[in-house]
This record gives C-alpha cells, structure tokens and sequence, in this order.
C-alpha cells in the first residue's frame, strides 16, 4: 500500500481511493511490472486503465473491425 489520493475520470468526476503497487500485470501474452494501480472505494467509479501502465507498452494502436 503507497497510500490515499483522489482520482478524476474522463468525466470529471472525482472519487477517492488508496494507491497500492502491483508487482505484476499479465494482459495476453505481455508483462508489466511495477504497476501502480488505485482501489475505488466508489461503485459507481468506472474501471480504467491508465495512461501511466499504458505508456509502459510503448507505442500501440487498436483496430476496432478485428476482433
């Protein structure tokens, strides 16, 4: 556990959370460690991945027409 912080979505709502580390995240076939991640308190709060654990892919792109 990091500690408390106050997040804002896409939206502008603001809920509150406690930032913990994840030392690992496994999406498909990819890895990434030391993930910072936040657990809402709120259950209206939107489940988000972030731009900071998305960064950690470099550069990607999604093709909506192939599923």
């Amino acid at each position: 556990m990091i500690g408390k912080g106050q997040f804002a979505d896409a939206n502008g709502n603001i809920s509150e959370g406690t930032i913990i580390n994840l030392s690992s995240v496994k999406i498909g076939d990819r890895i990434l460690e030391n993930v910072e991640a936040c657990i809402v308190q709120n259950q209206d709060a939107p489940l988000l991945f972030g731009q900071s654990a998305l960064q950690k892919f470099g550069k990607i792109s999604i093709d909506y027409n192939k599923l």
